[in-house]
């Protein structure tokens, strides 16, 4: 059996709001991450699950690795990509440290649909959430990915068993292994998984050392694209066997080596604008103006959105931070 990397659970509305203290006892017993319900179909509409975001808030400030999943009617490709978009206008760009799930289980809608429509809804809804640069998988038991669900090919899963192993012939990064084990921290019983994969080795943020030169390929070898701008934040979305190139969303292969880049997970850092720069109450540049910061002034920015292009200010609302708008300072 596969090395289990961390342990974690996951959450929804039926579990509540429960008292800050909760996280923090979670998170001092070694308990490494939380899956968050983010919304849920029902009948074929779409709502957003009242605790995702103080779930959200506590991870953050306890340093919980933090992922969501969406319980899923979709029996389509078309509805697969719908219920995506769904979950990436509540996310709003904001980071996530584990994957975005599409969860099936729903007997009487995605149930019904035919193995190869619902591999292809679950397809849809990765590859439209990963065109966003997070991560995405696929919940379900061993009986939906033996049974219902088409073939997926490299797609992540995340497998439902409450067995002493796993049963599923296929290959899975995650197993939820019991739904009435009790954690630190949190009262009642909870669903507990064990995670094989380190995510974040696989996606993350890097703040290059030096201007670093951007190639076609993995290959130091491969043609030469471009630079990457040493005051600048950018997203690596995939890396390669040796873990010593990664690829960049929307420009190339880079070194990600601590040599050359500095993997960013979040912390306090400071800018300066270099010209007027509007605030807005979300990462969305569609967000709503809540104030404006002077030039050549000071502030502290304490997270980074999915994208590397936007940054929250301590004291709330988000700026753009790329290497045109602001100079990151020590």
């Amino acid at each position: 059996m596969a090395t289990v990397k961390a342990k974690g659970i996951d959450v929804s509305y039926w579990q509540g709001k429960p008292a800050d203290s909760a996280y923090r006892k979670y998170s001092a017993a070694g308990w490494k991450f939380l899956i968050a319900r983010i919304g849920y179909a029902d009948k074929g509409i779409r709502y957003e699950d009242s605790t995702f975001e103080y779930n959200m808030e506590k991870a953050k400030k306890y340093g919980i690795q933090f992922g969501v999943y969406f319980y899923s009617n979709a029996q389509n490709r078309a509805e697969g990509k719908e219920e995506a978009q769904y979950v990436l206008r509540i996310l709003k760009k904001r980071s996530l440290q584990l994957p975005v799930w599409i969860d099936m289980e729903d007997n009487a809608t995605s149930g019904k649909a035919s193995k190869r429509d619902l591999a292809a809804a679950c397809k849809a809804f990765c590859s439209t959430i990963e065109e966003e640069g997070y991560m995405a998988g696929v919940y379900a038991s061993t009986s939906w990915f033996s049974t219902k669900i088409g073939s997926l090919g490299s797609l992540r899963k995340w497998v439902a068993q409450y067995n002493d192993k796993v049963t599923y012939g296929g290959t899975y990064d995650m197993w939820q292994y019991s739904s009435t084990a009790t954690v630190a921290g949190f009262s009642g019983h909870r669903d507990v998984n064990r995670s094989y994969v380190l995510f974040d080795r696989q996606n993350f943020l890097i703040r290059p050392k030096v201007n670093l030169q951007i190639r076609s390929g993995q290959s130091l070898k491969s043609k030469k694209t471009g630079v990457l701008n040493k005051n600048g934040f950018y997203r690596v979305v995939r890396v390669n066997a040796k873990g010593n190139r990664g690829y960049v969303k929307g420009e190339g292969w880079v070194t990600v080596t601590s040599k050359y880049a500095q993997r960013v997970p979040g912390e306090t850092f400071n800018i300066e604008t270099k010209g007027n720069l509007i605030v807005r109450e979300s990462p969305l540049l569609s967000s709503a103006k809540i104030g404006v910061l002077k030039k050549n002034r000071k502030y502290s920015v304490v997270a980074i959105s999915q994208d590397g292009k936007r940054g929250q200010l301590k004291n709330g609302g988000w700026i753009t931070v790329t290497n045109k708008y602001v100079k990151i300072i020590p």
